[in-house]
């Protein structure tokens, strides 16, 4: 018998410019507090652009 697995791919991006580090503030509550920006990939999109566009916005 086959097997299925659904797979979310998503990604991170340590940005660090002049000695200091990007961080990103997450106020709800299931995933508050300080992490590095990301977020999830689009089907069809590379790693790169999906986090090139994602930290632009920023």
């Amino acid at each position: 018998m086959a097997r299925t697995e659904n797979i979310e791919l998503t990604v991170i991006c340590l940005i660090y410019r002049e000695n200091r580090i990007l961080l990103q503030n997450r106020v709800r509550e299931d995933w508050k507090g300080y992490t590095l920006p990301g977020g999830h990939v689009e089907e069809g999109e590379s790693i790169v652009d999906g986090e090139d566009w994602k930290v632009r916005i920023r």
